[in-house]
């Protein structure tokens, strides 16, 4: 068994996921091999099969697996005949560790976040919006990552807000590796079949825990340049639900009172923002500055990473 830790847990794994740092201690969650059936199962989409309840869910991803979701503590996986390993662990992390953390009561919201000087920031909004654009470009400034496509966040000291660390790993499409000055022939695809490269984040990853200081909704329009607004009242609320991870799974079992209240207290320590991306432009620069200059303290004498690098 391997040892790791990720998203706040300590994972064993009798599969190797040399994506997640190592771990030691009592372990959360354990993540094994073994047979899993899926009968009266749902279509989650034109390939994949689902089923849902309080304590279970399964996923029947064809050619790839079959994943089981227990309770918040284990994940069975049953892989298909020589399938490809880099896409059995990218459902694992992805939809099937989500799920599980749903179990667990852990509030996940479906984006990419990063440590600025000191606080965290989580890019969410639809697919292909540039979430993990973003946190790239941040990263490739010299600001440490924390999390791609699913970042978690719990309470601290004092009920504020923190952001755990996930994995260093970054998943980019191939328009946008290349933009960012990547060599594809240097990266391996995520799946099989996928516009999808990894890029090991290495040293550029933060491992602990950072407090949440803000998340920022992407929202592609056609305008001429970047805008950052600041979001208000209630739709605050409605903008942390709307990108809670697998929100439409778990609504279909019902959200719990203890759910709502979490994403609730989030809204009410943090700032939340949409930030406007001009379509069809590679604008990364001036949306780098515009969260920078949002989110940071502007008291502190030290000069801003922003402001060394831009």
């Amino acid at each position: 068994m391997y040892s790791y830790k990720a998203f706040g847990l300590t994972i064993i794994s009798e599969i190797e996921i040399a994506e997640l740092i190592l771990g030691e201690g009592k372990p959360d969650v354990a993540i094994m091999l073994g047979p899993v059936s899926i009968v009266d199962h749902k279509k989650l989409d034109d390939f994949n099969y689902y089923k849902i309840s309080k304590s279970e869910f399964k996923l029947d991803v064809k050619g790839v697996a079959k994943y089981c979701v227990r309770k918040g503590d284990c994940i069975i996986v049953n892989p298909e005949k020589n399938s490809d390993q880099d896409t059995i662990k990218a459902y694992l992390m992805g939809i099937a560790m989500g799920v599980l953390l749903i179990q667990r009561g852990v509030t996940a919201i479906h984006g990419s976040s990063v440590d600025i000087d000191g606080i965290s920031v989580i890019f969410t909004g639809e697919c292909g919006v540039g979430k993990s654009t973003l946190c790239s470009a941040f990263r490739k400034k010299g600001y440490q990552y924390l999390a791609d496509d699913i970042s978690v966040v719990t309470f601290g000291e004092e009920g504020i807000p923190v952001v755990h660390p996930a994995f260093a790993q970054q998943r980019l499409c191939s328009d946008t590796a290349e933009m960012l000055g990547y060599d594809l022939s240097t990266l391996p695809l995520v799946c099989t079949g996928e516009d999808k490269y990894a890029v090991n984040t290495g040293d550029d990853f933060e491992s602990n825990a950072i407090p949440l200081r803000a998340i920022v909704e992407i929202k592609v329009e056609n305008k001429e340049k970047a805008m950052l607004k600041k979001v208000n009242g209630i739709d605050r609320i409605r903008c942390i639900k709307n990108n809670i991870y697998c929100i439409l799974l778990y609504e279909k079992i019902g959200l719990s009172s203890g759910f709502i209240e979490q994403y609730i207290n989030i809204a009410k320590n943090i700032s939340v923002y949409r930030l406007i991306r001009p379509e069809g432009q590679f604008t990364v620069e001036e949306q780098i500055k515009l969260v920078v200059n949002a989110v940071s303290d502007r008291t502190e004498k030290e000069p801003l990473k922003s402001e060394l690098l831009i």
